[in-house]
Order: C-alpha cells, then structure tokens, then sequence
C-alpha cells in the first residue's frame, strides 16, 4: 500500500523490493588515481603510434569531469574499418523527399541546372553510436539539422 511492502521486519519501498527480486545490484564504485569514475565504458580507438592497428581501453570520466584511459591491448578491427581500408564505403548517397518526408535513393534534381546557389550549408557530426542517452541525443541532432536546413549532412 502507498508503494511501501513489508518483507519480514524490515519496510522497503517498492521499487527497492522489485530491484532485489529481479537481483539486480548496486553498482560497484570505481576509483582511477583517488577520484571516483561517474562513467565507465570500453571503447576502440585507431592507434596513433602503430598504423592499422585498433586499440581497446577502459574509458573513464571522473566526478571532475576528467577523463582516464586504460590501455586493454590491441581490439580487433570492426568489418567497417576493413572496408574503409580496402577503399570500399557501404553508405548510400540519399536525398530527402520533402514531400514524401523520408530519405529516399532516387536521385531528383529539384533546380535547373542553370541555377546557382547563393550560399551551400553543410553539416557535419562526428556521431557517437553508444546506447547511452541514444534517443535523446538522436531526437536533438535531428532537431539541430531541420534548424539548420542543410543542403548536405555527413554523419
């Protein structure tokens, strides 16, 4: 009742009673040269010193808003790295279909060829594709690119 169970002699609310039933733990606390990590992930990186070699660390971002890397040793190459080291690209050009409100393949010339632009807008994101805050990182970077009405946007 009111979101509060009893389990023996002890109260808990029920979000707390449903997290123990589903096992789920507190995560641990880490630590990097006595500051506490507020993130912790793994990530793949190109190494500057050694050419096509990918490299792993631990990344973490300390409660001073600092970062560490963990070397973890050499990661193997995503397919899409060896594509792009082959001199092959799987992304298609697309157009947007104002009228259809989709990207679309076909390609339509929507001026004369004898028009010229006054000005060309390009955009151009370096997107992170963790699945951490996706939705609400995807829906701004959409929402910056409808402001901004570019005429090419390379992701």
């Amino acid at each position: 009742k009111n979101g509060v169970v009893r389990r023996g002699e002890r109260r808990m609310d029920l979000k707390a009673a449903l997290a123990r039933r589903a096992g789920k733990k507190k995560k641990k606390q880490v630590f990097v040269d006595g500051k506490r990590a507020v993130s912790t992930t793994t990530i793949r990186l190109r190494s500057m010193e050694k050419e096509g070699v990918m490299e792993r660390f631990t990344e973490h971002i300390l409660e001073d808003g600092t970062t560490r890397r963990i070397p973890l040793g050499i990661a193997e190459k995503p397919e899409y790295v060896k594509e792009q080291e082959e001199g092959i690209y799987a992304l298609k050009l697309m157009q947007w279909d104002s009228s259809e409100k989709r990207w679309s393949e076909e390609r339509r010339i929507d001026r004369k060829a004898s028009e010229t632009l006054e000005s060309l807008r390009f955009v151009t994101y370096n997107v992170w594709f963790s699945e951490r805050n996706q939705d609400i990182r995807a829906k701004t970077l959409l929402n910056i690119i409808t402001k901004v009405s570019p005429h090419i946007i390379c992701l």
